[in-house]
């Protein structure tokens, strides 16, 4: 039984040193999932759903998604991340290009969002997120803070800035 036990663990190191990258842990990363409420112009509440994962590897570049859908329209867009900012250790800035929408108009856009991770618990306020912005020029870097539109709170859903 100790055999196999060690022999598993070189096997599991040998692998882990064949591929480094999967030693390295990222520089940063987020992920997160919830619903949106937003209000639009006649006052009447859309509701969005959105999901995201983003990772800065050790080389500096960002791999990860944004899947968000309208729940009022069934609208669905898929973004693919291309960088990754994270600030003050809770503050995600994110940019990508639409990769797949049921708006074909958009597909192809440059895009950026910023979401919040306010904490863990029952007395942490609701984690944030920002609405969507597409670009139909260049979306600003997400690395320039001078370019801030507001978040708003989640609902049902959680935030982890790393």
């Amino acid at each position: 039984m100790h055999s196999r036990r060690v022999t598993f663990l070189v096997s599991a190191l040998a692998a882990v040193t064949a591929f480094p990258g999967w030693a390295e842990a990222p520089k940063s990363s987020a992920t997160g999932s919830g619903l949106l409420k937003t209000v639009d112009s006649y006052g009447m509440p859309m509701y969005r759903t959105f999901t995201f994962n983003a990772v800065t590897h050790q080389d500096n570049s960002t791999s990860g998604h944004v899947q968000i859908q309208n729940r009022e329209t069934g609208a669905t867009t898929h973004i693919k991340l291309n960088c990754l900012y994270v600030v003050d250790g809770k503050v995600a800035r994110m940019t990508g290009v639409v990769e797949r929408t049921t708006n074909p108009d958009f597909e192809g856009l440059p895009v950026w969002v910023k979401v919040v991770d306010n904490g863990e618990g029952k007395n942490a306020p609701p984690d944030e997120i920002s609405l969507v912005w597409f670009f139909y020029w260049d979306a600003p870097s997400c690395t320039d803070t001078s370019w801030d539109p507001p978040t708003r709170p989640i609902e049902g859903g959680n935030v982890q800035v790393r």
